[in-house]
């Protein structure tokens, strides 16, 4: 007896491993069948008048001008859909600095949108001659053929020449770096970022403008995270008024010099 129940179980196990190298057998069909259909169904579609492109929409720009990224892609009008790729469209871009890269969405039967991830403004570098030339988060010098109305933009005035920016370059400067790092505390504080005006060094301390009354900040060289929380303090329940000065070097304490 206990035999034949052995023998029945041995059975019932392998009909469980034929029933389930089924489902995987199949399984792995339909995975492999779902791309080529894909893939045909693509060039079917490609060589189909009816998805010519008429039409193409241009969204997620700031800046660059609509009608401008229209015609640089106008040369896709007449195609099919379903031919142009992200990479064709990419290349026709590649050279403005200020796209950084895009994507495609197909709208049936014959629109094309194309979607601009664009850099924008972060800052703007003073150089010594006195140009104002925008760079993005990432530091990427960034075209500066007119200002572009929404880019009102803090200033880092430095000792750079305007000769040693390239558009398109990431800019490689330690005292740009630092300002990067303590904007990034200001903007991560209660302190408005939006109404700090001007980086600068002087004598290897870093100053501050306020845009609103003009006055100026004194972070000095060092322990920039303990100086921004007395910042905030003096922010949030003393306030700041025209043409102060605010000296936040000393220990324990904030200077604070009256109107200039």
């Amino acid at each position: 007896m206990t035999y034949g129940k052995t023998k029945k179980q041995l059975q019932s196990k392998q009909r469980k491993r034929r029933g389930n190298s089924r489902y995987i057998a199949t399984y792995l069909s339909i995975a492999i069948l779902i791309p080529i259909m894909i893939s045909i169904a693509y060039i079917i579609a490609s060589r189909v008048e009816y998805f010519t492109i008429t039409r193409i929409e241009i969204v997620g720009n700031q800046n660059l001008n609509s009608s401008f990224l229209e015609e640089m892609s106008s040369g896709f009008i007449g195609m099919n859909l379903f031919s142009v790729s992200e990479k064709n469209i990419s290349l026709k871009y590649e050279n403005i600095v200020r796209v950084k890269n895009t994507k495609i969405k197909r709208i049936l039967p014959d629109k094309l949108r194309i979607i601009v991830n664009e850099r924008t403004g972060h800052f703007y570098i003073k150089t010594v001659e006195g140009y104002l030339i925008p760079i993005d988060k990432g530091m990427v010098v960034l075209d500066n053929n007119g200002f572009y109305l929404s880019e009102d933009l803090p200033i880092i005035d430095t000792d750079l020449s305007v000769n040693a920016l390239t558009t398109g370059t990431v800019l490689e400067n330690d005292f740009i770096v630092e300002v990067y790092q303590i904007h990034s505390i200001i903007e991560e504080s209660l302190i408005d970022s939006k109404f700090i005006s001007e980086y600068y060094r002087l004598n290897s301390d870093l100053y501050i403008i306020e845009a609103r009354t003009g006055s100026r900040i004194c972070i000095g060289s060092k322990n920039y995270e303990e100086r921004l929380t007395k910042l905030e303090f003096v922010w949030r329940n003393i306030g700041i008024e025209t043409h102060q000065e605010i000296d936040l070097r000393f220990d324990n304490q904030v200077v604070l010099r009256g109107n200039q």
